[in-house]
């Protein structure tokens, strides 16, 4: 009686936008189903939204009986509303989809029906029973579970579904009559929170042929992730704009390379970008970003034994595969015709003449191999292929303004490597740029290539030459990556027989 005395008025949209919050069920308004909303969260349980009619005394003089009646404190409340179905309306068999379902139990109560209303639920389509709903009925369903409903009567049937948690406090926020949202298929956020979150969230930054563009790949699947316009940006190193007057322009101008206007929209969204020319471009790159990026966005690095990576990087630069833009980004023209044993012994002879060793500072490096060296003006990625296997060298600029574990993250390639790698290495970086976790659907490597092995003396001296390199890094992070430990076992055998 206290529904039908409210009248019509209050199931249309317009009307709970101006007087309740507005708010969008797009498969159910697409259905024609009417909905009063008193709560609802987003589909990772990050906030629940208490809309103004749950505290409104005459719907909770209706309301709070049931809570009371099975037990439930109205704060593990996570959504909560009146559905009502058009008569002649079928919902196809479906099951609920979203991060909260698998935390959330989910509660019928049927305020309107008849005989008519057939309400089918089970494991699958071809075992779904007939649930029985009187009116006043209250019913606790599986919502993982298919269900299909049809309403044969000729009227609307009205539920009180709600869904709440055993676990609680979450962040609750209660809304003001007429406030406005924001949605997509897994958010929601206040309107007047646009633009709370600065743009990008975070940046890959090498190394280069470590597995930045699966690493970014795998990012992009997560439901809160927005890829970006452009993969590589590379706008601290070889799109800088020195024509602009101000960090202001900059700033506006590097944010062209991303969805902006959709962020900040949906805050609950983020975004970033993966050159993998930054780790080795510090001198340019890093005051550059703290400059134009105040907000400090989280650093992502991944490394790979160096080894493999020059000589992955070597294949890249022969690949005959590819538009001439691609082939000229590779710089693939400079070493044609020089096999991988020329290129290595003639950058490791260029390195001993510019004295840089394993007891180098990262500013002779910068100085001597990068500036000198004429490396920091080249617009492709052709180049230093053992320089950028010393990862020592340029990852402790980075981590002096960057807090390792807090702010930077440094992932070893080989970690993901192998069963469960990826999902177990993406459950770390989800955690550390606050996305909630989530089940990688493609886990396959990108960017990658076939190519034969290198030769085993070329092999002998590269490993040989990183070695001390390598034990910086190790020192640097605390972890030991133990790249060429069978080798350095087996010297450490023959070295005691001797």
């Amino acid at each position: 009686a206290f529904l039908l005395a409210q009248g019509e008025e209050i199931w249309d949209d317009d009307y709970q936008a101006r007087h309740n919050v507005g708010l969008t069920r797009p498969a159910h308004d697409n259905w024609g189903i009417r909905k009063v909303v008193f709560v609802f969260c987003d589909d990772y349980l990050k906030r629940v939204y208490e809309l103004p009619w749950f505290h409104r005394p005459e719907w909770r003089q209706h309301l709070d009986p049931i809570f009371q009646g099975i037990g439930l404190q109205p704060e593990k409340l996570v959504r909560c509303l009146l559905a009502s179905i058009p008569p002649g309306v079928t919902i196809p068999p479906h099951h609920d989809t979203g991060h909260w379902v698998r935390f959330t139990h989910r509660v019928h109560v049927a305020v309107a029906t008849h005989q008519d209303v057939v309400f089918r639920c089970g494991p699958d389509e071809s075992n779904m029973a007939r649930v029985s709903f009187d009116e006043g009925r209250v019913v606790e369903l599986n919502n993982q579970s298919k269900h299909y409903v049809h309403n044969g009567w000729d009227q609307y049937r009205t539920h009180l579904i709600f869904d709440y948690v055993e676990d609680f406090p979450l962040e609750r926020v209660q809304l003001q009559p007429g406030e406005a949202l924001t949605q997509t298929r897994r958010t929601v956020d206040r309107a007047a929170e646009a633009g709370a979150r600065p743009v990008p969230s975070y940046l890959i930054i090498g190394a280069q042929k470590a597995g930045t563009t699966s690493l970014y790949e795998h990012l992009c699947q997560h439901a809160l992730v927005l890829r970006a316009r452009r993969r590589e940006a590379h706008y601290f190193d070889w799109r800088w704009n020195g024509k602009l007057k101000n960090t202001r322009q900059h700033r506006e101008f590097y944010e062209k390379f991303f969805h902006k206007e959709t962020l900040d929209l949906h805050p609950s969204l983020m975004t970033g970008e993966s050159t993998p020319s930054y780790l080795l471009n510090f001198p340019i790159v890093l005051p550059r970003l703290l400059r134009v990026l105040p907000h400090r966005p989280k650093i992502l690095v991944t490394l790979r034994d160096p080894v493999k990576r020059a000589f992955s990087h070597y294949q890249m630069t022969q690949d005959p595969e590819g538009s001439p833009a691609q082939k000229e980004a590779r710089g693939q023209s400079d070493f044609q015709g020089q096999s991988f044993e020329q290129v290595v012994r003639a950058e490791i002879a260029e390195l001993a003449r510019l004295g840089i060793t394993p007891g180098s500072a990262p500013l002779d490096f910068a100085e001597r191999y990068l500036k000198e060296g004429g490396r920091l003006e080249l617009r492709h990625g052709g180049h230093s292929f053992v320089g950028r296997g010393l990862y020592a060298l340029q990852l402790a600029p980075w981590l002096g303004e960057f807090e390792l574990g807090r702010e930077l993250m440094v992932l070893r390639l080989e970690d993901a490597r192998g069963p469960g790698g990826v999902q177990a290495q993406m459950d770390q970086v989800c955690a550390f740029l606050g996305l909630p976790p989530e089940e990688m659907q493609d886990t396959s490597a990108k960017n990658t290539r076939s190519y034969g092995s290198m030769s085993a003396e070329i092999e002998d001296i590269l490993y040989e030459f990183y070695e001390p390199f390598n034990q910086n890094l190790y020192k640097l992070l605390g972890r030991d990556f133990e790249w060429g430990k069978g080798r350095r076992k087996k010297e450490e055998k023959e070295q005691a027989q001797n």
